[in-house]
Order: structure tokens, then sequence, then C-alpha cells
């Protein structure tokens, strides 16, 4: 046993001389010490000092004096010492100190510093489960279990595990995860199938738990032993893909490589499970773009067909008006009519003269005029 509030460390020096003079303050002027000061100097390892004002605090009947005369008492871890720490802790919890009731009772169930007496280590739990002190309720609850003799009552000690399990403070603690561990037990063997589920729900809460403890790698062993007797499922894995997946590379369920191992493999599906909503995303957006880039294509093709039609029957109606007597003076104007260029312009008609010398040595003029010659 010990104290939670008051944690000692080997601190000496400015703290130790400064609670000293505070001890020496307070009696001189006749002060009493607050619990903060005699915790202050527990943690400075000055014992003496938090002793003189706890007895300051005790001349007042104050309980916090009686249960820290009880914490120093019971360090000594001596029969006298237990004896005294029993009696100051008994002092305090009368006066409705409720850690002290907790000790007090923690002793009288354990002989310690006093004779075993079950019936008033019920009746000093109880004190303190009335004040909502988890470590009373658990405690409690595993007497009402038939621990130390005890009458069984199954139904008070669930009620008690409930109420550490369900209390938001405790959430993810030992003492929490242990409370649901004996709820399974309480309904495992329940006829009833509501209960029956719950028992496994709770079973596997706790195999789930990343805590580390001794207390709580016990439970899950305890949950192992039970699937292998048949007893419950849950130590013998869900069925799922992880688990068998986890098992066959040799992780034990209920263990914490087991649970590791599952993790690991519920992060890399989650992991794939993205990175594949990535590449459906990419690939829709592929493929919306490339109809996007077919349909421009077809139409750019039914364009360029009509564009083309549209040319060829330009170049025919061009071609058809044309009026120059040249017929490639015509197709070169109806092809310039196509590309969009103004037509050749008319040449102005010429004539043309030239001399032919007959056999007989005469020489005749002619001249062309359009498809005409004449020669004199």
């Amino acid at each position: 046993m010990g104290v939670d509030s008051m944690k000692m460390t080997n601190t000496f020096g400015f703290n130790k001389v400064f609670t000293t003079l505070s001890l020496v303050l307070f009696v001189s002027i006749g002060l009493a010490a607050t619990e903060d000061e005699i915790r202050g100097a527990i943690a400075a390892g000055d014992f003496e000092s938090a002793r003189s004002m706890a007895v300051q605090l005790v001349k007042k009947n104050d309980p916090i004096g009686y249960y820290t005369l009880g914490w120093l008492e019971e360090r000594r871890k001596t029969e006298k010492g237990y004896k005294a720490a029993f009696s100051s802790y008994l002092k305090a919890a009368n006066l409705g100190h409720t850690k002290s009731m907790h000790y007090a009772a923690q002793m009288l169930k354990e002989g310690q510093g006093t004779k075993k007496n079950m019936e008033q280590s019920v009746f000093w739990y109880g004190k303190a489960a009335e004040d909502a002190l988890p470590e009373a309720m658990f405690e409690l609850a595993h007497i009402y279990r038939g621990e130390g003799g005890m009458k069984v009552n199954n139904k008070r000690a669930y009620d008690l595990y409930y109420k550490i399990a369900s209390d938001e403070r405790l959430s993810n603690t030992e003492l929490a995860t242990l409370s649901m561990f004996y709820m399974g037990l309480l309904t495992r063997d329940s006829p009833d199938p509501k209960s029956k589920e719950l028992s496994e729900n709770l079973f596997e809460i706790v195999m789930q738990t990343k805590l580390q403890t001794k207390q709580v790698e016990w439970a899950k062993s305890e949950i192992q032993s039970y699937a292998e007797a048949g007893k419950t499922k849950v130590g013998k894995g869900d069925g799922s893909a992880d688990d068998g997946l986890c098992q066959k590379y040799g992780f034990k369920v209920a263990t914490t490589p087991y649970s590791e191992c599952r993790m690991k493999v519920e992060i890399a599906r989650k992991q794939n499970e993205q990175s594949e909503r990535i590449y459906a995303q990419q690939k829709r957006q592929y493929e919306a773009e490339l109809q996007r880039y077919q349909e421009q294509a077809a139409a750019y093709e039914r364009e360029k067909e009509r564009q083309k039609g549209l040319a060829m029957m330009k170049f025919g109606l061009a071609l058809m008006g044309g009026q120059s007597p040249n017929a490639s003076e015509n197709l070169a104007n109806a092809g310039r009519s196509v590309l969009g260029m103004p037509p050749i312009a008319p040449t102005a008609p010429t004539f043309q003269t030239f001399t032919i010398t007959g056999p007989t040595g005469r020489m005749v003029n002619c001249n062309v005029f359009g498809n005409n010659v004449n020669c004199n």
C-alpha cells in the first residue's frame, strides 16, 4: 500500500530548507499547515517536517494530519509501524477522509496492523465506494464475488464494476479494463443470449486494448484459456481475413504482437483502399477526357469533310461560271476562288504578226487575232 498522492523523491537542498522554515513559521504564529505543504515536504524528502506539520493538524483534529501520520508510519514496514498506521487511518476514516477509509479497509482485509475482519473491511470499502473512490469500488466488487470467504453477491459486484467501466474519467485505464474483464466473466456462463453476447463484447474490448500492464496481459491470457476450453470465441480470433493472416504468420490471439499485427494490417488496408480510390478517380477523369477528345476529333473530321464538300462545290460553281475563253484561265480562277483569292486579271487582246516565206521566195505577212490568222 502507499499514498498515491504523496510521491517520494530524494530532492534536498532549497526545498528542504524552505519547508523547514515554513514549519517554524507555522508553529511560531500558530497556523496549521495545509495538505499541499505537507505534500511538498514529502516530495522534498523531508519526512520529519511532514510529520511535524501533520502533528499540528492532528491537534486540530484534521483528518489530513491523521492520514499523513498513517502513511508515514506505514512506510516503516514494521509491525509497530503498521499498527500505528491503521490507528491513524481509522481516525481519519471516522472523520470522513475517503482514502483513509480505503486503506483502513485494506488493512482489515489483509490483517495488517490489526486483526483480520472482513465485515469491517466491507464496511469501510463501502463508505469509500459511496464517495466514488474507484479503487475501493474495485476491491469491494472482488469481495462480493466471494473473495475473503464473504457471501457471493454477483449483482452488486457487477454494478460496482460497471460504475468503474462507465466512468469517462477512467477511460482506457487498467482499472476500467479489468472491470470490463470481470463483467465479462460474470456474464460468460449466463443462459441469457443477450448476457452471453455482452460477455463476448466485453472480452473483445479487453483483447483489443493497447494497454500492456501485467494485470491486463493476465486478463488477456485468461480469455485465451477460456477460448481453448470452448467457453468463449473471442480468444480464437474473429474469423476475419485479417485474423487468419496474423495467425497464419504465428501471432497468437490475445497477445500484444497479435494486436500490433491486426493494427498494421488494418492500416495497410486503409492505405490500399485510399490508393484505389485515387486511382479510380484518376481513371474516371482520364476516361472523361478521352471521351471529350474523341467527340472533338469526330466533330473535326465531320467539319473537315463538310468544308471539303463546300470547297468542291464552290470550285465547280466557279469553274462553270468562268467567262474567260481560255479554259486554263477559268480553271485557275476556280481554284483561286476556293482559296479565297481574287481571280486572275483579264488579259487585253493583242495582235501577233509573223512573216511566211513561200516556195518561190515570196514573203507573206500574217497576223493573229484571237483564233483568226490573216495573211496577205
